[in-house]
């Protein structure tokens, strides 16, 4: 397509490998959905009409606001700090009579009211059983509908009442004020002598448990001689920890012992007799009789060795009387050899037991210790936690402390301010002349919003759950996947080629011979780049169009004078022959078979440059044709005479052909139909095609539409204008 579709259409061609990609495009989205939104805003615009005239003729509310104002106090005006202190005053004032204006007691007090009873018998008429009256629902019923809230930045609190009708809103509205006025006036007599003296019994009993918890504290710390509050950390925490590492390492000693005591007692009951270990047999070479029977063999056999040297035979009898002395010295020295390492093999026996009971008196020890020291360390940890809980204890009465010092000095602050005479009534219930629910514009935004929302969220979820491959950038979404190509649908080229399989050679021209030349580019280069000649194009599915896309980019790169070769490696159900108009034999199963040449088989095209080898004649065709090792020598041969080679293949979803080949060839590509196959089974097969030998050049997206890109169409359009129409000549153009 033309530069400026770049990034909707064959920007992605020769793009590098794809990473996870937004999972929707909101622009795209809008684009293809707009007239529905458009629809569905109307159809909210519509209910929130109708809900306005229905909810106004059903349900309107009517409020009635009361205007109250809070004078502040008189101060000097030198006293600047003090005139901002009052300020606060103020606004701490106004917040709490708007709450005591809609509190329970007040709004107890408006229900119960026998006045207001008597006026608006049908607003008590749902909160009546017989003559009873449900105070709890009808507070909670007028709760609902007051509000009391200060102005901002002035000093006016309005108190609004809102029901069904005009009259009943500024009634209530009007006993409410009455109530309030009567409670403003009761509190502006109320004693505050009594309420200071309470306060200050409580501030004395408050703080005089904080002294006596804090008594109670310093007590236990210092009878229990605490010095932090860590049981862990004291010192029968770190007297345990040495202990219990003592009982490890001794533990460990008793465990090497038993192995050792175990083997000795193995070694003495053996069926076979006694083997002595190493150390045993070297301790009995060094006791006294041993050496001395071995010096004693040494001599008699110098003795020996000088008889022999004078001449005298073996048989001579001094040498016999020699022989006989040695022979007796080396039986008493095996004698004593046994003896002594049964005598220290013993004594190794006996001293491990000794070990060993001495390790079992230690460890009981040990474990009595540890048992004394955890229940220290149990008394300490119920200590340190009385402790705790009295931290605690004190911290809460504090709060309660600050929280008594905090009342009262309101208490000191509402006496002097004199708060009940600066809270004036400026404007009595109004009557309502329009009701305030419902509101035109709110209720149709609303309504329209709702709608909306609800339809783009059906939008977006139908979006997200469509797995399809629409455009390159569903596969640009698989991870380390590269679009290597975008082939537009040919029903949506402006050139209307008539058939596809020829449409680069009929409309070179058109938008779909563009955007082979534009597949062709990156192919081409790769295949410089790396030396490859033979090129696997795999369709995903049968109806991918792998077979015409062949056709068109052979005519493409045979157009270059490159010289190609075609060849039809789809054995199942073979297409190639029908678009070149030639017969399925001989072809590439007869070679196999030995029945033809390679010379004899390839057929030339209507383009020079492009030469085709068909599947072969069906008597020969198998499916395990290209299994065959002759496979390999005929790639070989047809690497030599041409500079492309492309193959087609049977479909990867229904045939292992293709991962047989991939083995063969040096490079493969895999093509996925839009709108025709999912992005899980193009994953798959891509998965399949990098695993094999042939190096992965990319995936092309076949047929792809104008709906799967916001400019797609556009760019096919300016494309095919672009190339239809002559240039200008320069003078024109200026």
């Amino acid at each position: 397509m033309t530069n400026g579709g770049a990034g909707q259409s064959t920007g992605q061609v020769g793009g590098g490998t794809g990473g996870a990609g937004p999972a929707i495009d909101p622009l795209k989205i809008l684009q293809k959905y707009l007239w529905l939104l458009v629809a569905f805003g109307i159809v909210g615009v519509v209910l929130g009409l109708g809900g306005f005239f229905v909810l106004r003729e059903i349900a309107p509310q009517y409020t009635s606001t009361t205007i109250f104002e809070v004078e502040p106090l008189q101060t000097s005006l030198e006293d600047v700090s003090r005139q901002l202190e009052d300020d606060e005053r103020l606004l701490r004032l106004m917040a709490t009579e708007a709450q005591t204006m809609t509190s329970p007691r007040i709004l107890t007090a408006v229900v119960e009211n026998p006045a207001m009873r008597a006026a608006l018998p049908e607003w008590y008429e749902p909160f009546l059983t017989g003559t009873s009256l449900d105070v709890a629902a009808a507070v909670k019923q007028l709760d609902s509908s007051v509000k009391a809230s200060p102005s901002d930045k002035t000093s006016f609190i309005a108190l609004s009442v809102s029901a069904a009708d005009a009259r009943t809103a500024q009634q209530i509205g009007d006993f409410l004020y009455q109530v309030y006025d009567a409670d403003l006036k009761a509190k502006s007599n109320q004693p505050y002598a009594e309420r200071r003296i309470q306060l200050r019994n409580a501030i004395q009993r408050v703080t005089g448990e904080i002294e006596s918890e804090a008594r109670r504290r310093r007590r236990l710390v210092e009878e229990n001689e605490i010095d932090q509050l860590n049981a862990p950390g004291s010192q029968a925490g770190q007297a345990m920890r040495a202990e219990t590492l003592a009982l490890t390492q001794l533990q460990q000693t008793k465990t090497s012992a038993e192995v050792q005591l175990e083997e000795y007692v193995r070694v003495l009951n053996s069926p076979s007799g006694i083997t002595y270990p190493d150390d045993i047999l070297a301790q009995v070479e060094v006791q006294p009789q041993v050496a001395q029977l071995q010096n004693q063999i040494r001599q008699t056999r110098a003795a020996e060795a000088e008889l022999e040297r004078l001449g005298l035979g073996p048989n001579h009898r001094d040498r016999k009387a020699l022989s006989a002395r040695i022979r007796g010295f080396e039986d008493e020295l095996a004698s004593t050899r046994e003896q002594e390492s049964v005598l220290l093999f013993n004594q190794q026996i006996d001293q491990l037991r000794l070990l060993l009971r001495q390790i079992t008196a230690r460890e009981a020890e040990l474990l009595d210790s540890i048992e004394t020291l955890r229940a220290e360390l149990n008394a300490l940890t119920n200590i340190i936690q009385e402790v705790e809980d009295i931290d605690r204890g004190i911290v809460s009465l504090q709060q309660q402390l600050a929280t008594l010092q905090a009342t009262s000095a309101e208490l000191q602050e509402l006496v002097n301010a004199g708060s009940v005479a600066r809270i004036s009534r400026v404007q009595s219930a109004s009557f309502p002349s329009q009701p305030s629910f419902p509101q035109l514009i709110p209720t149709v935004a609303v309504s329209l919003v709702l709608v909306i929302g609800l339809v783009g969220g059906l939008i977006v979820l139908k979006e997200i759950t469509d797995q399809r491959v629409k455009g390159p950038a569903d596969i640009a979404m698989i991870p380390r996947t590269r679009v290597l190509g975008v082939i537009p649908d040919t029903a949506e080229d402006p050139s209307r080629p008539a058939r596809p399989e020829t449409a680069f050679r009929d409309h070179p021209n058109g938008v779909f011979a563009e955007a082979i030349r534009q597949l062709r580019a990156p192919l081409l280069k790769r295949c410089l780049q790396q030396g490859h000649k033979t090129v696997l194009v795999v369709p995903s599915t049968p109806n991918s169009g792998s077979t015409t896309l062949i056709a068109n980019l052979a005519e493409a790169c045979g157009r270059t004078e490159m010289s190609v070769l075609v060849i039809d490696a789809n054995t199942r159900r073979p297409n190639l022959h029908n678009i070149y108009q030639d017969s399925e034999g001989p072809g590439l199963a007869d070679i196999i078979v030995g029945a033809v040449t390679l010379d004899e088989a390839v057929r030339q095209t209507q383009t020079p440059n492009v030469h085709f080898l068909p599947a072969g004649s069906p008597a020969n065709r198998a499916f395990e044709s290209t299994a065959s090792p002759r496979v390999d020598e005929l790639l070989t041969s047809v690497r030599d005479r041409y500079d492309i080679v492309l193959l087609d293949v049977a479909p990867a979803i229904v045939s292992g052909d293709a991962n047989g080949l991939a083995n063969r060839c040096d490079a493969s590509i895999l093509v996925a139909r839009a709108f025709n196959e999912k992005r899980g089974m193009v994953a798959r097969l891509k998965n399949n095609l990098v695993e094999a030998k042939c190096e992965f050049l990319g995936v092309v997206v076949n047929a792809v539409r104008a709906s799967a890109g916001g400019y797609f169409k556009e760019n096919m359009q300016r494309t095919h204008e672009y190339q239809s129409r002559p240039a200008k000549p320069e003078a024109d153009a200026a």
